[in-house]
């Protein structure tokens, strides 16, 4: 028995069944809509015991189901979509769910299915629908299946009147019958587990108190930064204005309208939010009763099986470790976020590999970043190669990678080949006679900066040009290692002879002899001029970035590479921004010097931490003057790979933790103890000066451990 994707009745509700594609790109809500929150339920009575509930299921835009009031999920799980517009043929995707049953004789779904994209990563086929398929297997062994049919109810939960504003005295629309919707879109399960939900209350059963006839403006703390849905009951009508805030009050985000009719309303967001505080403002009209509001929150993120911790000498690098990891567990969802405040889509890619090279000192599972980077190739896929962010494009293929040698996944590699061959075909178009890459659409992305009036977000070519050869340098290397992998060699081969004509174009065209350094790009006139690919004014310009890359990627290798680090660090040019600096301290560990200059560059977090332990700020200095920061961004977290992967001295000989060395080094402290995640179980080094290193390694794995801690 096929499920079929069910919606409402388009002749009891002709003004909620399309809706637009986007919010990025599709601003048109089809003409007439109406923003819509449905329900459907179905009751199936059992005539004997019970065992289990297996749920596939998905919905349009976004969903939450139950069973019997118990949460099971929430999805979809969407492919993220990039900031290029994406062909509608990319997988729709739903998620697998598992109910135990609580002995009774009925099972009741229920699922509130949102209409409509409103998060930068939400995606829609353009008309609303729910679709599911549950198997029943009962305690004798038999089974039975139920699916979305005719036989489902759904009506209108007409108190989410509009995107921001909920009036509890609408009441919904009647339950009437489901009706089966001609939306030919198969459902591809994601291999994720469903989202947990836990329930956060910061005032406990005090609540706000209000007296007769009274407005009020409260603020409400929390005591960290949330990814979750803001609630709302009261145990009497009122009208809440409510206020999101991360850090400060001062600066807050998204805006809600919320009227509670009676003690029996509650309100529930339809979107996450990034929650650090509230600021409400609210209403008690009536002339005679106290009033009393429970504000909370219902946290999401994915579950952890298991948890890394950092603990050392230096209380500031602890703060550093914990606030990083609190964030990137925030960021975590049905897809890798950016930041739980932004929610951007899934082509984000330099965020996601820094939040892996995360997971692997935190939380050490790589479900998450497999599957996104599966999703990323699909749209590649789809789009001849073709990603929004240039630089991010490249980092793929490392990302891949790397992710192969946490994981030894050698499926995720041939299932990725297709969008690795496009990509570098796209790639050689962009290159002129030398090999050089001369004529991309644009040089996106490189830091968080404004330099000499650019940003380098999407900077000129003068800007932008060295540090793109430069991923695309490291880019081939990583897919020669791929090819190899999977038994291409003429592949690998022909891509590791592209990268030597690469570096030899980069060191004679955009390396200056006389001051050692890697100039950031040629000042010929750009082929076109677009906002993502500004007028290339003649001017030379050197940075940090382009030198770290050339050294961090193999444009120069050895003593070279080295020597070119430390005039980096020592040349009093611009610094980097947190994001960047997660490559200037990989190319630090690849030159030797990270003994020197690595710990003194992670102790520029511990100003981060102590300004806002609830969440992680973005940067050092707001890269232009109007640019408010956030305070929930993973991409700014590389300390919670560096510290314990650092001092470890972790090295993965075979993939998968199969075969490790550990060369510990203490790099200034007085002692540290670190757990990492590993998929046997977790790994315990304890460090002390003047002692030798204490382990703790699953017998899984196979280490070569030192005896001395290094100075």
């Amino acid at each position: 028995m096929d499920a079929q994707w069910i919606w409402l009745d388009p002749g009891l509700h002709p003004q909620r069944q399309a809706t637009r594609l986007y919010t990025t790109f599709d601003q048109r809500v089809p003409q007439g809509q109406r923003y819509t929150v449905a329900q459907f339920r179905r009751s199936l009575p059992l005539a004997k015991p019970l065992c289990r509930l297996l749920v596939a299921v998905s919905g349009d835009t976004a969903y939450r189901l139950t069973a019997n009031g118990q949460y099971l999920c929430s999805g979809p799980a969407t492919f993220g979509g990039d900031w290029l517009e994406m062909p509608r043929r990319m997988p729709w995707y739903g998620e697998c769910c598992l109910w135990e049953g609580d002995g009774t004789d009925r099972v009741l779904l229920e699922a509130t299915v949102r209409l409509g994209p409103l998060a930068l990563c939400d995606i829609s086929l353009g008309q609303g629908g729910f679709w599911l398929k549950a198997d029943l297997l009962y305690q004798d062994g038999t089974r039975e299946s139920l699916v979305t049919d005719g036989q489902w109810e759904a009506r209108v939960l007409c108190a989410y009147a509009e995107e921001e504003r909920y009036d509890g005295a609408l009441p919904p629309s009647p339950w009437a019958p489901a009706v089966p919707i001609p939306l030919p879109r198969p459902v591809t399960l994601s291999p994720r587990p469903p989202r947990q939900e836990t329930r956060v209350f910061p005032l406990g059963e005090e609540g706000l108190s209000l007296p007769p006839r009274t407005r009020k403006r409260f603020t409400v703390v929390f005591p960290r930064i949330y990814c979750g849905y803001p609630t709302l009951r009261a145990d009497g009508p009122c009208q809440v204005t409510l206020q999101c805030f991360e850090k400060e009050p001062s600066n807050p985000h998204d805006n809600l309208s919320i009227s509670l009719a009676s003690p029996a309303d509650s309100f529930r967001a339809t979107v996450c939010h990034s929650v650090g505080g509230y600021l409400l403002e609210v209403e008690n009209p009536s002339p005679h009763n106290s009033l009393t509001l429970f504000p909370g929150l219902v946290e999401t993120c994915l579950p952890a099986r298991q948890e890394g911790a950092f603990r050392c000498s230096d209380q500031g690098l602890e703060d550093v470790y914990r606030v990083c990891q609190w964030t990137l567990r925030i960021c975590r969802q049905n897809l890798h976020l950016d930041s739980p405040k932004h929610q951007e889509p899934l082509a984000c890619t330099g965020d996601y590999y820094i939040e892996t090279l995360m997971t692997l000192g935190t939380y050490g599972d790589m479900g998450l970043a497999e599957f996104d980077l599966r999703r990323t190739a699909q749209m590649l896929e789809a789009n001849d190669g073709r990603l929004f962010h240039t630089s991010y494009s490249l980092i793929w293929v490392q990302w891949l990678r790397d992710v192969y040698r946490f994981t030894g996944n050698l499926t995720l590699v041939r299932q990725c080949l297709p969008a690795l061959r496009l990509l570098l075909r796209r790639f050689r178009s962009y290159l002129d006679q030398d090999c050089l890459l001369v004529n991309p659409p644009d040089y996106m992305f490189v830091d968080w900066l404004v330099v000499e009036g650019f940003s380098l977000h999407h900077p000129p070519k003068y800007l932008g040009q060295t540090v793109m050869n430069a991923f695309l340098h490291g880019a081939l290397h990583n897919a020669a290692a791929l090819f190899s992998l999977l038994g291409f060699s003429q592949e690998a081969q022909e891509a590791r002879e592209w990268a030597a004509a690469l570096a030899k174009a980069c060191r004679a065209r955009l390396y200056d002899e006389e001051r050692g350094l890697f100039f950031d790009g040629e000042d010929t006139p750009s082929p076109q001029v677009t906002f993502y690919l500004p007028e290339n004014p003649p001017r030379r310009h050197y940075s940090r970035h382009a030198n770290v890359l050339a050294a961090l990627y193999g444009l120069v290798e050895g003593e070279e590479a080295q020597a070119l680090m430390r005039r980096t660090r020592e040349s009093g040019l611009p610094e980097e921004q947190p994001y960047f600096m997660h490559f200037t301290l990989e190319a630090l560990e690849k030159t030797g010097l990270f003994p020197e200059y690595g710990m003194e560059i992670l102790r520029k977090w511990i100003p981060l931490a102590r300004e806002c332990p609830k969440g992680l700020k973005e940067g050092w200095f707001p890269p232009q003057p109007d640019y408010a920061f956030d305070y929930s961004h993973a991409w700014a977290g590389t300390p919670a790979y560096q510290l314990p992967v650092r001092l470890l001295g972790l090295e993965l000989q075979e993939p998968a933790f199969r075969k490790i060395r550990l060369t510990p080094r203490l790099l200034g402290l007085e002692w540290a103890e670190i757990d990492l995640p590993t998929p046997y179980g977790l790994l315990h080094c304890s460090l002390a000066k003047g002692a030798p290193p204490k382990y703790r390694i699953p017998p899984e794995i196979q280490a070569e451990t030192a005896q001395e801690i290094l100075p």
